[in-house]
């Protein structure tokens, strides 16, 4: 999968959180551990490109859970999905704190109000 971009997403908090965006592929990602997002791409107005997100979600192996079979997956290819985010943190910690920090802020359609 080719990286697009870096793209921020700013948290509940107020902090920001730096994000590589992947198009969707057939490759893997590598055994480490982050926070992702399912994400949709659109432009606005000023044609400036904006990631919608879809779901929101952490994990101690991106290439053991980024795949087909995810349970979230349909809802996220029926709301368009056609990017992938991913940000490296290898703490649980830290991890589950980035992942609240954009719950508490980002209403996703996929979430449910769950939290993975």
């Amino acid at each position: 999968m080719p990286k697009i971009a870096d793209v921020e997403f700013q948290g509940a908090s107020g902090r920001k959180h730096i994000f590589q965006a992947y198009t969707l592929g057939t490759e893997t990602f590598n055994d480490v551990g982050g926070v992702y997002i399912f994400t949709k791409e659109t432009r606005n107005q000023h044609g400036d490109i904006k990631y919608y997100p879809l779901y929101i979600g952490q994990t101690n192996s991106f290439r053991n859970r980024l795949t087909a079979s995810h349970e979230k997956w349909p809802c996220a290819v029926e709301n368009n999905v056609d990017c992938l985010c991913v940000l490296v943190e290898e703490n649980t910690f830290s991890r589950r704190a980035i992942e609240l920090d954009l719950l508490s802020k980002y209403n996703t359609p996929c979430n449910n109000g769950t939290y993975a």
